[in-house]
């Protein structure tokens, strides 16, 4: 950064604008953090409010510095609006048609987004084999699938045989890994995880299935 650029830097945060958008921005972080703090205390009850999911995507991508999320799952794009302005890079597959247009519509502004059509199964390789660094992965795809039933298993098994070693993955929707309905069981994911990253954290919590290195060797 040159001098003239770090000097306007300097000079905006001296700024009452700055410190205007500063108490905005940690006005809704409040807002959020008590919206968790009031589930907690309730119990935590299923279903996981999305505001508990967003922050737990920032929470993670800040633990392990990414820049990077990929979502299977867009639905309505609610996550990539949440956190479009904690990744550099956004992706996200979806399968359902009317779902991937009307998202690529109401996102379309946001350049460091990208939104792809078509069964994350078959379209995540393709995604990948342009990933460079280690990213945030969303795992939601299972609310609709695709010919092979829940994508699951075909997901993490691209992951884990991408040359990158050290993705961070979150797993929404852990209650319905019940080994019903194509879903694999919790174990099963479990089982995968040793198999394929030995010592690797896999925690259950809020309804999400965290599977990352741990936190000290990253």
């Amino acid at each position: 950064m040159n001098k003239t650029m770090l000097q306007l830097k300097l000079n905006f945060k001296e700024s009452f604008i700055y410190d205007w958008i500063y108490d905005i921005r940690q006005r809704f972080l409040d807002q959020d953090n008590r919206k968790w703090q009031d589930w907690v205390n309730k119990g935590s009850r299923f279903p996981t409010p999305h505001v508990v999911k967003q922050l737990t995507v920032k929470k993670y991508a800040k633990l392990f510095s990414l820049n990077t999320l990929i979502e299977t799952g867009t639905y309505r794009g609610d996550m990539l609006y949440a956190t479009k302005g904690v990744f550099k890079r956004l992706f996200s597959l979806e399968l359902d048609a009317d779902f991937y247009e009307r998202a690529r519509r109401r996102l379309s502004k946001f350049n460091h987004i990208s939104i792809i059509h078509g069964d994350s199964g078959e379209k995540l390789p393709e995604l990948l084999s342009a990933i460079d660094e280690p990213c945030l992965f969303w795992l939601d795809a299972h609310a609709a699938t695709g010919d092979q039933g829940c994508p699951l298993m075909q997901e993490l098994n691209h992951i884990f045989n991408h040359p990158i070693t050290d993705h961070v993955i979150l797993i929404d929707d852990a209650q319905k890994f019940t080994g019903e309905l194509d879903f694999p069981e919790i174990d099963s994911l479990r089982e995968l995880v040793k198999t394929k990253r030995p010592g690797w954290v896999f925690e259950v919590k809020d309804y999400i299935i965290r599977i990352h290195p741990s936190p000290t060797d990253n």
